[in-house]
């Protein structure tokens, strides 16, 4: 400073920043810092501002809770931050069908044959699906896992409608365009057919020479529909003439073609 002079002085703020170290157990866990991704513990986070800031850890693809909480970062000490992450809460579930033996699946992830328990499953909703043989539908349903109470199903499998088809000839193929859960058609006389629906089903007989045979059956869980066809056989003639090239003309007589 100098007199009878004017003297400037340009200051630069320079916001402080510190260093956080972050530990977790168990190790891996993700660091999101004001909702930032950082890292994967141990971690030290870099350039961080003084004051507060909001810190969440993420243990992905294990069964731990996240923690969240908010830290102070001081210019004049030592920032780190020791967390050990919760386990989450699990329960089993008890499932039994009648009859037993169905196929357990949980989330489309096989499970093992009922009566099953499945254990360790975390508090959260879940879609569940029941599969027997063709005798019986598949049952599907969404259940909910709770903290504070024994997770158990009792389920009824529903009987699968059945269908016999007979035909006069035998030997017509048995068409089922919707309703079945396996092969589209069988021979008559058939075995038991196991429909896959209920309500009204459609079947076609098809035999080489006769006229296709349509006909419909409104079948209900567990009921049993029989189909007994007389086929209607298609009739042909060969007409020549001398010189060939004549007009046929083939008229109905006594409402007969």
């Amino acid at each position: 400073v100098t007199p009878n002079t004017i003297n400037q002085l340009d200051i630069t703020l320079v916001v402080g920043k510190q260093e956080l170290e972050v530990i977790s157990t168990p190790s891996e866990a993700q660091i999101f810092i004001d909702d930032d991704y950082k890292g994967n513990t141990p971690f030290t986070v870099r350039g961080l501002v003084l004051g507060s800031h909001n810190i969440r850890l993420v243990k992905k693809g294990e069964r731990f809770l996240d923690y969240t909480g908010t830290v102070e970062i001081k210019n004049d000490a030592v920032n780190s931050l020791s967390i050990q992450l919760q386990r989450a809460p699990t329960k089993d579930l008890e499932v039994r069908s009648s009859p037993s033996g169905a196929s357990l699946y949980i989330d489309g992830v096989l499970y093992g044959q009922t009566p099953f328990t499945a254990e360790d499953l975390l508090i959260r909703n879940y879609q569940l699906r029941l599969e027997m043989d063709e005798r019986f539908f598949q049952y599907t349903s969404e259940i909910e896992i709770k903290n504070d109470v024994d997770n158990s199903l009792d389920i009824q499998l529903q009987k699968a409608p059945r269908l016999l088809v007979k035909s006069t000839p035998e030997g017509a193929s048995i068409h089922i365009p919707e309703g079945t859960s396996l092969s589209s058609f069988w021979l008559t006389p058939s075995d038991t057919i196991y429909l896959a629906k209920t309500g009204k089903i459609e079947v076609v007989l098809k035999e080489e020479g006769y006229k296709d045979y349509k006909d419909s059956v409104n079948v209900v869980p567990g009921g049993l529909e029989e189909i007994d066809a007389v086929l209607e056989k298609i009739t042909s003639i060969t007409i020549t003439s001398s010189p060939s090239g004549a007009t046929i003309d083939i008229r109905e007589i006594n409402g007969e073609r």
